[in-house]
């Protein structure tokens, strides 16, 4: 299937992105949004493919509730294993397989993501309090962060950076959250950043992480809020 393809807009891109889907999803994708988020939220897991379209066909016709998967899967918003019975990625960065990069809500239930900075996002998309885990990719330390409303209130190390990858607008989702992770310290940011200097993207610093980094992961978790009509 073909892919949307969003207009380049250098770092803005996927704040961007986020903004045109949250106005653009049909009332039955974010019904079908609304119902996966929920199972999320709730139990952790995801039905299959199959059971999926089987619960949303109950108002519609089944027809109509695989179009609207397709179009939710041309929209980057979903995407399925090579099987198709089962859902790999959420919102272009939830993966429904674990990863290192792991967010335990209020409710209990684990999520996992695609890429580190994605958890400073989780919050505000859930609308929770979320504690994450993930491992520094330079070093291997583990950092882990509580994060509330829209910052984080607990750290440890003191003094994470970032890095964000950028995004042309065509390029798979996965491969921009696997290139955008949180790091140890500042002296880890600068190592990877200068081992990867074929990754564009933006190095953030422990300061501007804080700053710019949150607030472009608040944007784009309040943008994906919307999506699940929450």
């Amino acid at each position: 299937m073909t892919l949307y393809k969003h207009p380049s807009e250098g770092e803005g891109t996927l704040i961007s992105f986020y903004a045109k889907m949250a106005d653009d999803v049909s009332d039955g994708g974010r019904e079908a949004l609304n119902h996966i988020a929920q199972a999320l939220i709730e139990r952790g897991w995801l039905p299959t493919v199959s059971a999926l379209i089987e619960q949303l066909s109950e108002v519609r016709k089944e027809e109509q509730t695989k179009a609207i998967l397709d179009d939710l899967v041309h929209k980057r918003l979903l995407s399925f294993d090579e099987s198709g019975e089962k859902i790999a990625t959420f919102l272009g960065s939830i993966s429904t397989e674990r990863t290192p990069h792991q967010a335990k809500l209020d409710s209990g239930s684990d999520l996992f993501f695609l890429g580190s900075m994605e958890l400073l996002a989780a919050a505000p998309l859930f609308g929770s309090r979320v504690k994450a885990t993930t491992k520094c990719p330079q070093t291997g330390d583990t950092i882990e962060l509580l994060l509330e409303n829209e910052g984080i209130t607990e750290a440890s190390p003191t003094g994470i950076a970032g890095f964000q990858a950028s995004w042309d607008g065509e390029a798979p989702l996965q491969d921009v959250y696997r290139h955008s992770n949180l790091f140890s310290s500042d002296e880890a940011l600068d190592v990877w950043t200068s081992e990867h200097a074929d990754v564009d993207g933006l190095p953030m610093a422990a300061d501007l992480l804080l700053f710019i980094g949150m607030g472009m992961a608040v944007e784009t978790g309040n943008a994906r809020y919307k999506l699940i009509g929450m």
